[in-house]
């Protein structure tokens, strides 16, 4: 079986690793495509991009004919195309690319277009009866996205790098990668970090920012804690799932509504609230403790959900099921 999996960005190579997953864990062969040149930053692996940005005048992307007729070939002898992020084909056309209406379809969203709400991060370019109209399946990486009109599925991440590595230390490190302040809720964390400092704790805090992922891997898997983030989404990002991959006790807001859609009943990361003195009663709480057996408990519950092994049998069971 092909599949052809499309992308038009994708800012930490989420989308790679599900093909990833799939071809080293099945006989389903994943032939994944991005078209946009990431100006993200995070410089995740990924496949070579086909589109370049032609210039910054207007935006416009610009490929050579015979790339596109490439793309098109692949895309016509796929037995199932899987579109991850959250925009899709307009009258079946995806920039350029014309997808076949006979092919089952697949979409695995990712984020703001996507989000539906009052959410500082929802810009909701699509209605919803869009997505349900057009795929076979839609999934979502995280379960805040996993609306249940849509009858979809949450599969989370998957996350290439699982191993241990957490080590206990006499003065603990709390670890937090900045992205932007109100996106995961950097004040709140600030906030906390204040209140918790003045309860005469012995630990030390390393901010990461500005780092290639592979740095911030370093980082994360050196921390006693990590903490992800604190924002309307409710729910934690890959990092989280990148530090859990290493043992590291994690923390990040998780909301009600997010564990009920995704029909969650069992998760590593530790739910700290929404409010600075949450948090920081939660950072209390780790760093009185011994965190051995946390950090155990972490590493196990990532390998089971999130590893390669186990991401990918689960979409291969799926396409197979198409």
């Amino acid at each position: 079986m092909k599949v052809v999996m499309l992308s038009l960005q994708d800012h930490t190579g989420s989308g790679y690793k599900i093909a990833e997953a799939v071809n080293m864990n099945s006989n389903i062969f994943v032939e994944y495509i991005v078209l946009l040149d990431d100006l993200s930053g995070h410089n995740a692996y990924k496949y070579p991009y086909l589109y370049r940005k032609r210039d910054t005048v207007d935006n416009g992307w610009n490929v050579p004919k015979r790339i596109l007729q490439q793309i098109q070939l692949i895309v016509n002898e796929a037995d199932i195309i899987h579109f991850k992020g959250d925009e899709m084909p307009k009258d079946g056309n995806f920039y350029g690319i014309m997808i076949p209406e006979d092919k089952p379809k697949v979409i695995t969203v990712a984020g703001s277009l996507f989000r539906r709400g009052n959410s500082s991060v929802a810009f909701q370019k699509r209605e919803l009866d869009d997505y349900i109209q057009y795929f076979d399946l839609i999934t979502a990486l995280t379960p805040d996205l996993n609306y249940p009109e849509l009858n979809g599925k949450y599969i989370p991440h998957a996350s290439k790098y699982v191993e241990y590595k957490w080590k206990k230390k006499e003065i603990p490190i709390i670890n937090h990668t900045f992205v932007e302040m109100e996106k995961k809720g950097f004040s709140i964390f600030q906030e906390a970090i204040d209140i918790l400092k003045k309860r005469n704790l012995k630990f030390e805090v390393n901010i990461t920012e500005n780092v290639t992922n592979i740095e911030s891997l370093k980082h994360r898997a050196n921390a006693t804690i990590y903490h992800d983030q604190i924002s309307d989404v409710g729910w934690h990002g890959m990092s989280a799932i990148e530090s859990m991959s290493y043992g590291v006790p994690t923390t990040a807001y998780l909301s009600e509504e997010a564990i009920k859609f995704g029909n969650v009943s069992n998760t590593a990361v530790v739910n700290c609230g929404k409010t600075p003195i949450q948090l920081a009663n939660t950072f209390e709480r780790l760093l009185k403790s011994d965190l051995t057996e946390l950090s155990k408990e972490t590493f196990d519950y990532a390998k089971n959900t999130y590893s390669y092994d186990s991401v990918g049998k689960v979409w291969s069971n799926i396409y197979a099921s198409l």
